[in-house]
């Protein structure tokens, strides 16, 4: 079971205390800060160093959550960092727009909620990245001072985060532009009549690559239309269009591509948010199986009789057609995976005496090559 990071405002700590509790039951091993931050610890590096050692970050969000600075530093160095957030949305306060393609967890019924935290968990993977990680940290060291206050504000964080290329840029702000422009449009409505406002001729498409288990997928390209504008996609698995001709609602073509990957070719409407996945092309191995039969006295002079051998997958399922044994090796190509031969042989002596040979073996199918699998005869 995968290690969590739970991140929330401290006006949530009851929510998380409970939450916290439910997990060990389930075991799960939770970070927290109150628990896992010693007196005198340098702050900022201790958080980033707690992130980079767990595989996932768990995030209260809820409208203390959303105000508050540390929560902020929290979640952007998971993203830096490149780890799987899980949110759990605490009240009806939206996701920052970086985060909003990410499937909430809404916390209405407290075992409902804790049981898919668990399910979500188990299907997570998290490859490490030793040199971005000892990068970030090294980021979140220069925040603090020899006591481990910070002595940066929490938005310098995210401009570094911003700068290396670990976190997306923000927009600059538009508000002081817009509140001219209303103040403007209130003084032209009082002296001219107002006139229709015109749709849109161009919408902003916005979307997010992911794998089948939910991990951001980089360096894919995404064709629009016909025409085939190509944009490449984020670090954080992101792709932008902007000025896409057509109004709100209006269907546009994408077609989604990288190396070793199915392609995709999809409608969506827009403005989007778009979530594409894209499955993985299974590479094929060749395996050679080398059954070897124990030493036997009867062996020498019995003839093979009757045969079973069998290549089943996890769920003991037939991945191939029945295999036959003539003293020589097998030889099966099959996609990457964890496999298992059955094998069951019958020998019959000149003088009467049966042997039956059997052996359960397991397979794992990652690199060509050559496995000897051993079975014992015995003798009725």
């Amino acid at each position: 079971m995968p290690t969590v990071f739970i991140s929330y405002s401290h006006h949530d700590t009851a929510t998380a205390t409970l939450i916290v509790a439910q997990l060990k039951e389930k075991g799960v091993l939770v970070w927290r800060d109150g628990e896992s931050i010693l007196p005198g610890e340098a702050w900022p590096r201790a958080i980033g160093e707690g992130i980079a050692e767990n595989d996932c970050v768990l995030l209260l969000w809820s409208k203390a959550a959303s105000i508050s600075e540390p929560i902020e530093l929290e979640w952007t160095t998971c993203i830096a960092l490149k780890k799987p957030i899980m949110p759990v949305l605490l009240d009806d306060t939206p996701l920052p727009l970086i985060l909003r393609a990410k499937q909430g967890i809404a916390f209405n019924d407290p075992n409902d909620a804790v049981a898919r935290i668990v399910e979500r968990l188990a299907e997570i993977s998290s490859p490490a990245d030793g040199s971005r990680q000892a990068a970030v940290i090294e980021t979140l060291s220069a925040l603090q001072d020899d006591e481990g206050k910070s002595v940066r504000a929490v938005a310098d964080a995210r401009q570094e985060f911003e700068k290396q290329g670990w976190l997306p840029r923000r927009r600059r702000s538009v508000l002081w532009p817009l509140l001219a422009a209303s103040i403007i449009a209130v003084i032209a409505y009082i002296y001219w009549p107002p006139s229709p406002v015109p749709i849109p001729a161009t919408q902003e498409l916005l979307g997010r690559i992911q794998d089948a288990k939910g991990m951001f997928v980089d360096d894919a390209l995404v064709s629009l239309g016909e025409r085939g504008d190509v944009t490449a996609v984020s670090q954080l698995g992101e792709f932008r269009f902007g000025n896409v001709k057509g109004k709100q609602g209006d269907s546009v073509r994408l077609s989604i591509s990288k190396a070793g990957f199915h392609p995709v070719v999809m409608y969506v409407h827009l403005p989007g948010p778009v979530i594409a996945t894209l499955t993985k092309i299974p590479v094929v191995v060749t395996k050679r199986i080398r059954l070897t039969l124990t030493p036997n006295p009867l062996h020498a002079h019995a003839r093979l009789v009757k045969q079973s051998i069998r290549l089943v997958d996890r769920n003991g399922q037939d991945v191939a057609s029945p295999l036959h044994w003539n003293a020589s090796d097998l030889i099966v190509r099959l996609p990457e995976g964890e496999y298992k031969i059955v094998v069951s042989l019958r020998f019959k002596t000149e003088s009467g005496y049966g042997l039956t040979c059997s052996k359960e073996h397991p397979i794992a199918f990652d690199t060509d090559g050559t496995v000897s699998v051993p079975v014992a005869c015995v003798a009725h």
